[in-house]
């Protein structure tokens, strides 16, 4: 009963209680753990610091916040005190103080403790940036956003400026995602275009593994019994991760001096408000939404001023809207056993065979807590718009300004739909803003002259033979002809399921060539080609949709840098959704054998590898824009396509929340195409926009004025004319 091994169970124990809110029990477990740990290890051991945290995490709802402070103090000094004052494990015990202290009445001093905790893991996230993967933040982000929201409106001892400007880098934390495992790759692939980047980068992946094996050594060293510990060995295990420190600071300086975009991309860190303010132009407004349990925030900033609204509208109330106005937007919401009868208590009507049911009442509701609030604000400007967690999933343009009657296609064709107000960019971050809209990388910074620049490239239609293995149908249209013309199909959505399509690394191509065929893709990006006097040599359809072509123009003849506009129509694979995928993806045309230049898919740290220097990347097929899936937050199919995309030299991405109806794909994208090549004043954002409102107000499209069928793409990325300021 009194080995160490009994001390754990005791605590694993304690979790499980306090995950089912029995918190006596789970306290009693706790003590118990302690107990034992205390008797084997000492007093003043590493090893109890977690029980003690626990403690104190499950002794707040029981109101016990006096004991609740001293086991979080007491974590916390053997935490410091064994490896330091900054090191990721006292995240935890902090915002357990932190707790203890709001819940005293203590506000400013927990706004320190909870100010304290997210600093640690904002230096904690950007040294292991080069690893993916997520690190915990325990609650410490949200907790600092809303005390420091409170300080600055009753008057804090800092001041609101200082509360404001903390709280804005905490909520670019919050809203933050990552590349994910695309960052491990990065580094490596690009080693032919550029051995510096390349030997850069990899060093400061390798620093960061063995930092992260030195600490996990120095954890265990330390908290072995105390008459097996060995002093001399920890003292050089910590001045061998002091010295790991100042090799990955003098690592990563070189990076952000020589190699910016690569920085950005891999280590994205948070604007000042000042630094954000520069970037914007006088018409424009960045809006960044923070959605956490305890209430919801929307910052909006301008060139001269900046605001901070905590919203009328909860977490939940939010979720509930967007999955409402979803049900009459995207087909995939009424698929299933379940899903049919929630759209239908949120929208009080079934879906029929014409249409879905569009709830104009949410969307104006929801226009009401979003946007109402920033009406002064945002008034004749273009919006700039960072989501987080459920307005990931939602093209904001299908909110409503004023109240409309019902759905009907004849109320939806005059309805006073935000889209008739305002240009909309989405942005995947705040700070990507400032890669974007640094000085010098505006379109053509290839050294290509305009006669070399070609308007438009397509891949689509990739032979894919569907679930059963004798769908033929990609097989049937091999180029662009004629009698090739869309419909009104939808032609595909992402890809999830349980099943694996990796083997030995690689995609398996016997899979992958199971999935459904998209020869209605063709008829699209043959019928863009077409509208902008395009030959079909610039189209890869079926057998030649394939990463060998795409990379011998991206290398051999360097053709793929010389197009404007880029048309990816495919399938998107989400990272995590499959298995063995970490990476968000598109498919490509499978080979007969995978090979690491060419397995048919083209991830996120492949799209990096590209060298583009395009105005527009269009992914029409595929719903990119809708993140991973139903999860609330889940953008990082979004934030690592966009990034990869961006950092490859694309200016921005036109994406879609839902599979597109192809004849409607076609509409938006040559009629926006069309506008920018006219009036070289109208930015991405503008053009799609006034693409959008043609599209309602065009009679001859079938259903055109239901925003399912105008409003599934968004502009990711740069949205104005050029772009750079």
């Amino acid at each position: 009963p009194e080995h160490p091994e009994v001390a754990v169970a005791y605590n694993n124990v304690g979790l499980a209680l306090g995950s089912l809110e029995r918190h006596e029990e789970a306290e009693q477990s706790f003590l118990k753990a302690l107990a034992i740990g205390r008797r084997a290890f000492g007093d003043n051991s590493i090893k109890i610091s977690t029980t003690y945290a626990n403690l104190a995490d499950v002794r707040i709802p029981m109101k016990k916040l006096e004991a609740a402070r001293g086991d979080a103090e007491r974590a916390i000094e053997l935490i410091s005190t064994t490896l330091g004052p900054g090191h990721r494990r006292l995240v935890f015990p902090l915002s357990r103080l932190g707790e203890v202290e709001l819940r005293l009445g203590n506000t400013a001093l927990a706004y320190e403790k909870f100010k304290t905790a997210s600093e640690i893991y904002e230096a904690t996230r950007l040294r292991n940036a080069s690893l993916g993967g997520r690190f915990d933040d325990n609650g410490a982000l949200d907790r600092v956003i809303a005390t420091a929201f409170n300080l600055k409106r009753d008057g804090g001892p800092l001041g609101a400026e200082e509360y404001q400007s903390q709280a804005f880098r905490f909520s670019q934390l919050k809203t933050a995602t990552s590349a994910g495992e695309a960052l491990n790759k990065l580094g490596a692939r690009l080693g032919a275009g550029d051995p510096a980047l390349r030997d850069l980068a990899r060093e400061q992946q390798d620093i960061t593994e063995a930092w992260a094996k030195a600490d996990t050594t120095l954890i265990a060293a330390v908290s072995a019994p105390p008459a097996r510990r060995d002093k001399a060995r920890e003292a050089a295990l910590r001045e061998r991760i002091a010295g790991y420190a100042r090799r990955l600071e003098a690592v990563n300086a070189r990076l952000e001096k020589d190699y910016p975009e690569f920085s950005e991309l891999s280590r994205p860190r948070p604007l000042t408000i000042e630094a954000l303010q520069r970037l914007l132009a006088p018409d424009e407004v960045l809006i960044q939404y923070v959605v956490n349990p305890f209430a919801v925030y929307a910052w909006a900033i301008t060139p001269d001023a900046a605001h901070w609204l905590r919203m009328p509208v909860t977490r939940r109330e939010l979720r509930e809207l967007v999955h409402a106005l979803r049900c009459g937007l995207d087909v995939a919401e009424w698929i299933g056993e379940q899903k049919p009868l929630a759209c239908f208590i949120l929208t009080g009507r079934f879906a029929d065979d014409d249409s879905l049911p569009f709830a104009t009442g949410k969307a104006f509701e929801l226009y009401r807590k979003l946007l109402e609030p920033l009406r002064d604000v945002i008034a004749d400007r273009k919006l700039l718009i960072v989501p987080s967690d459920a307005l990931n999933r939602l093209p904001m343009h299908v909110l409503l300004t004023e109240p409309v009657g019902d759905d009907s296609l004849e109320s939806l064709k005059d309805a006073p739909w935000l889209v008739r107000r305002h240009a909309i960019t989405i942005l995947p971050s705040v700070s990507s803003l400032a890669i974007l809209r640094r000085p010098g990388t505006t379109t053509s910074q290839a050294g290509t002259g305009p006669g070399d620049r070609h308007p438009y490239f397509a891949l689509a239609n990739p032979l894919l033979v569907g679930p059963e293995g004798n769908d033929r149908s990609a097989f049937a249209v091999t180029g662009c002809r004629q009698d090739i013309r869309p419909g009104s199909q939808v032609v595909a959505s992402i890809v999830k399921g349980p099943d694996s399509f990796f083997r030995g690394g690689m995609a398996d191509v016997a899979r992958l060539r199971t999935l459904a065929p998209l020869p209605d893709t063709a008829a699209e990006v043959c019928a863009v080609a077409r509208d902008l006097r395009v030959t079909g040599d610039h189209v890869l359809l079926s057998d030649a949709a394939t990463e060998t072509r795409l990379r011998a123009l991206n290398g051999q003849t360097g053709t793929l840098r010389r197009y404007r506009v880029l048309h990816f129509a495919t399938h998107g694979l989400i990272s995590g959704e499959l298995k063995g995928l970490a990476e968000p993806a598109l498919v490509l045309t499978p080979p007969e054998e995978a090979s690491p230049t060419d397995d048919g898919l083209l991830t996120a740290s492949e799209v990096a590898e590209l060298k583009l220097d395009a105005e527009w990347v269009i992914l029409s097929a595929c719903n990119t824009a809708a993140g991973a899936g139903p999860r609330y937050g889940g953008d990082e199919a979004l934030s690592g396509l966009a990034r990869s995309f961006f950092f490859a030299g694309a200016r921005s991405l036109l994406v879609s929340h839902w599979p597109v109806r192809s004849d409607a794909a076609v509409e938006l994208t040559t009629r926006a195409l069309g506008l920018l090549a006219r009036d070289t004043s109208v930015g991405r954002s503008e053009a799609l926009r006034r693409a959008m409102v043609s599209l309602i107000d065009d009679d001859t499209i079938y259903a055109g004025a239901h925003p399912q069928v105008w409003a599934p793409f968004v502009v990711v990325g740069e949205g104005a004319v050029g772009g750079a300021r």
